[in-house]
């Protein structure tokens, strides 16, 4: 609770957060529900959300050894929403290998697709409904 009261006042940078949130899932009594159903719902929905920024893309060419324009061209190829009428390159990507892959990672199912015929097991770890 100490970082999110520093967060508030000011004291930590957290740079832009997107939030949003999807329409609500019905659920019955706690007896009652599919709990493996409902994260599989849940999952759905926050992937649907997910906004990728110039950040993101940058971050993923740098794990993967790309250029951007490559990373860009892929996520269009599948979809991808990008954040809306800006970009945030004034950002400074991490040194950390480990942290540039968090970076990645946070939208990593929508390269799900490209593994689906070669790596089939990445494609299921990557977007498990994909194939739903």
């Amino acid at each position: 609770l100490s970082w999110l009261k520093s967060v508030f006042l000011g004291e930590i940078n957290i740079g832009r957060v997107h939030i949003t949130a999807s329409d609500p899932v019905p659920m019955t009594s706690s007896s009652e529900t599919n709990f493996v159903q409902l994260g599989e719902i849940l999952q759905k929905r926050q992937k649907e959300k997910v906004l990728v920024s110039s950040f993101h893309i940058n971050a993923g060419a740098k794990v993967l050894g790309l250029h951007a324009e490559t990373i860009r061209a892929a996520l269009l190829s599948v979809g991808c929403n990008f954040w809306p009428g800006q970009e945030i390159d004034s950002l400074t990507l991490p040194q950390s290998l480990s942290e540039q892959w968090t970076i990645m990672l946070q939208y990593s199912h929508f390269f799900a697709p490209f593994f689906a015929k070669s790596h089939p097991h990445w494609c299921e770890w990557l977007d498990p409904g994909l194939h739903e």
